[in-house]
């Protein structure tokens, strides 16, 4: 009999999406790919689950075999990072031990005063309407579905950016059809940092990929904008842009070419 596998480590592999950068070098990154994707053995990893960006994110694998469980980033008691507290359940089936269900439980730091309250977040796949049942959904497979969904940006985007840093405040929200937040992005500018986001759940190899993840399927959609031009995400827009201009933010504003490419967008320009 071959057990199921689940996978849990810290530092997921792959793109960040506080600053769009890699998070392992690109030699580990594929040596971990060729076992995750194996033909063989990738289909008895039932889940792959990560920690260390204080967000509710997902991941998918591009050449996985069939079978082969999700990828899950999970929120952090640790409030730091613009987030509310959160912890995890997470449902599976004994004769199988896949997973079937993750329940979210938070605190709203904006509420509490001294004690930390607990309350229920969301359950997934329940709270999501998804045309898939949670057999189906809970799978690499499953993930790319709602990747696709949340690139369209309608009522996924909204739910998945509510529930990213666990009902905290955050930019996902501005980037929906019909935005959560209030913004002052255009619907191309959303359209692309919604894609910027959703290549970033991708695990690729290194940054070449990922621009390539951009570029393709912002041709296949039509859409104007260069990756040049095209959107860089933040925590706190006004604030990190107030920071970077000051020269403070360094974490944010690393690389260059993020940087023009966010001022481009925000019609400013950033000192070098």
């Amino acid at each position: 009999m071959k057990l199921p596998v689940w996978i849990v480590g810290h530092i997921p592999p792959g793109t960040e999406t506080y600053g769009y950068t890699q998070l392992w070098h690109a030699k580990y990154v594929k040596s971990y790919l060729s076992i995750v994707q194996h033909p063989r053995l990738g289909r008895h990893i039932a889940a792959q689950i990560f920690g260390h960006v204080h967000a509710e994110e997902i991941r998918t694998m591009e050449n996985a075999p069939e079978g082969a469980g999700p990828i899950f980033t999970i929120g952090s008691i640790s409030p730091v990072y613009y987030n509310n507290p959160s912890f995890r359940a997470i449902e599976y089936d004994g004769a199988t031990g896949r997973p079937m269900g993750i329940h979210v439980y938070f605190s709203d730091m904006a509420e509490t005063i001294q004690e930390l309250e607990w309350q229920k977040a969301y359950s997934f796949p329940e709270d999501y309407n998804l045309d898939m049942n949670a057999t189906e959904i809970m799978t690499n497979t499953g993930m790319k579905q709602l990747q696709a969904n949340l690139l369209a940006g309608f009522d996924t985007w909204n739910m998945y950016s509510q529930w990213y840093k666990t009902n905290y405040s955050n930019d996902l929200q501005e980037y929906g059809v019909d935005p959560e937040k209030e913004t002052t992005l255009t619907e191309e500018q959303r359209a692309h940092a919604r894609l910027m986001y959703v290549c970033a759940t991708k695990l690729f190899v290194n940054s070449f990929e990922f621009d390539n993840c951009y570029n393709r399927i912002k041709t296949s959609l039509n859409m104007g904008l260069d990756l040049a031009t095209s959107y860089t995400r933040t925590s706190d827009s006004s604030t990190s842009l107030k920071k970077a201009r000051e020269g403070r933010d360094f974490r944010l504003f690393y690389q260059l070419s993020r940087n023009q490419r966010r001022a481009e967008i925000f019609n400013f320009k950033v000192k070098t």
